[in-house]
């Protein structure tokens, strides 16, 4: 048998009808999470300080004003903060990107200066390098809304008023107490949120305007900040709205008291909820859909009738297509890193023991689709590699490497399997299924150009694609 007989084994209309399915299960639950981080009005990001690229979701870029893109530079982010801000980030965030913190940027799209939060926590990855994980949500109104409660209405009156009207317009609620926690300021939002009049509640102590709150996180708080004149935000259950999610930023007033700011992240906390249980779901539904589709095949290939080869050849695949989806789960099904991707392709066959598989190149993130297109490419050649190629005997070696080229606006990648070591390789006379899915499949998902070459040596196939553009 040749070696291009040998990729992959017979054709299979079946295999190719239910890998299909799954695939397309798995992309229609992808933009259902799409959807639900656009309702929360969040975005999400995954940073790699070490190469200095940002992987966005489509809710960041709409934040952040910038054209759509799976990644950015870090540099990039970094050049739209303002920079003041972005000085006192690099002061207290070295690490970037973990914890909580709060700036400014301005947005390329229309100019317009606006407030962001940030939250995110540091992640240690299977490439021995940490990543940090995060949401980013738009503040600027809150922050308006506290600027005017920070202002003294005796030295600033008029800009009290004039702010005090941006208050009453906002959609945050604010109330502010005086030393003796005495209510001195209520806006609208607060008087709707919280279903009471104003005009109750002004001038009275807060304890007792709402009894409530006695004992609860909310006293603790004001008393904290009345006392360190620090400021402080926590996340929280109302108490007088017990369906409701609420932020609470307490900060210290001039001239003493506190001011209290909080808004409404019900919809956030629920988007977040949902996104957990979408990418649970997701995982869920495609090991449901691989048992079955391996189910119907073991049921089709009883009768006798089916070669072992063809078998074993399909069970390969849908191996793999399920490796590919531990892949993606890990990154919400959005992207996953063909460093990971290639490694999962060829675990079953062995090849990272004894030094026989090297694999170099620099990170690069694939969206789901191109992700499970190349983990099936990659199968194909390391199943050929084990039967007939470099991971047929005990010498052989499989070298895998790739590297970015192109601009920032038109990036590309080039990636070459290359074997060594192994039997002679034979030009062969017909192209076998995994073949021509190699060169013609994988080179139209890609957009790009595939080749394989049958090298005496050992099997070469070379790659050169079109990479998400970066901003």
């Amino acid at each position: 048998m040749t070696v291009a007989e040998g990729i992959g084994g017979d054709p299979s209309e079946l295999s190719s009808e239910a890998l299909s399915a799954a695939v397309a299960e798995a992309m229609a639950a992808q933009r259902r999470l799409q959807i639900t981080q656009r309702a929360g009005a969040i975005g999400t990001y995954e940073l790699v300080p070490d190469e200095g690229r940002v992987l966005v979701s489509e809710g960041f870029c709409t934040l952040w004003g910038i054209p759509a893109a799976t990644e950015i530079s870090l540099e990039m982010a970094k050049s739209l903060l303002e920079s003041a801000d972005l000085q006192a980030l690099e002061k207290s965030d070295n690490d970037y990107g973990v914890g909580y913190a709060e700036y400014r940027i301005r947005r390329p799209d229309n100019g317009e200066i606006r407030w962001i939060a940030r939250r995110g926590e540091a992640v240690a990855g299977d490439d021995g390098k940490t990543h940090h994980f995060g949401v980013c949500y738009d503040i600027t109104e809150r922050k308006v809304a506290e600027e005017a409660l920070r202002l003294s209405e005796e030295e600033h009156a008029t800009t009290a008023r004039r702010l005090n009207a941006v208050l009453e317009s906002m959609t945050d609620a604010f109330f502010a107490v005086d030393v003796d926690f005495n209510v001195t300021l209520v806006n609208k939002a607060a008087e709707k949120f919280l279903h009471f009049e104003r005009a109750n509640v002004i001038g009275r102590n807060m304890w007792d305007a709402f009894p409530e709150t006695v004992g609860t996180e909310v006293e603790k708080g004001f008393r904290q900040v009345m006392e360190t004149r620090q400021p402080i935000r926590y996340e929280m259950q109302s108490v007088r709205r017990p369906d409701k999610m609420i932020e609470m930023r307490l900060s210290p007033k001039e001239g003493g008291g506190v001011a209290c700011a909080f808004s409404d992240i019900t919809e956030r906390k629920e988007a977040e909820r949902l996104r957990e249980l979408l990418v649970g779901e997701l995982n869920h539904r495609v090991k449901n859909i691989l048992t079955i589709v391996q189910a119907t095949a073991q049921q089709t290939f009883r009768g006798g009738e089916v070669p072992a080869s063809f078998r074993k050849a399909f069970e390969g695949r849908l191996g793999v297509l399920a490796a590919a989806n531990d892949v993606l789960t890990r990154q919400s099904w959005e992207s996953a890193e063909l460093h990971d991707i290639v490694i999962a392709a060829l675990a079953p066959f062995g090849a990272a023991e004894g030094g026989r598989l090297s694999v170099t190149g620099p990170e690069i993130s694939l969206p789901a689709q191109r992700a499970v297109s190349f983990a099936m490419a990659l199968h194909e050649l390391a199943t050929n590699a084990a039967k007939y190629g470099a991971l047929s005997n005990e010498d052989g070696r499989v070298t895998v490497e790739w590297s970015r080229h192109g601009t920032d606006e038109a990036p590309r990648l080039q990636f070459h399997w290359a074997e060594q070591d192994g039997p002679p390789v034979e030009k062969p006379t017909t192209r076998g299924f995994g073949s021509r899915m190699i060169e013609r499949g994988l080179a139209a998902e890609l957009g790009g150009t595939v080749r394989i070459e049958y090298d005496p040596e050992g099997v070469r196939c070379w790659i050169d694609a079109p990479l998400p553009s970066s901003v």
